[in-house]
């Protein structure tokens, strides 16, 4: 399914500057976005990191 979703990404044409900016994004981060599926044990999101951090970041 992720392959079709970069596949259409890849050839989606638009004159839109800011639906440019997020399929340049998606496509520069693919290998990233795709990890999770290689390693189950990868979260979704960092809202765990995000909460442990957020103490120090208010002191």
């Amino acid at each position: 399914m992720l392959e079709a979703f970069f596949a259409w990404v890849e050839n989606v044409v638009t004159n839109q500057d800011y639906l440019k900016k997020v399929i340049k994004y998606t496509l520069n981060y693919k290998k990233y976005f795709t990890n999770f599926l290689l390693d189950g044990r990868i979260p979704l999101s960092n809202n765990l990191s995000e909460i442990a951090v957020k103490p120090v970041a208010i002191t």
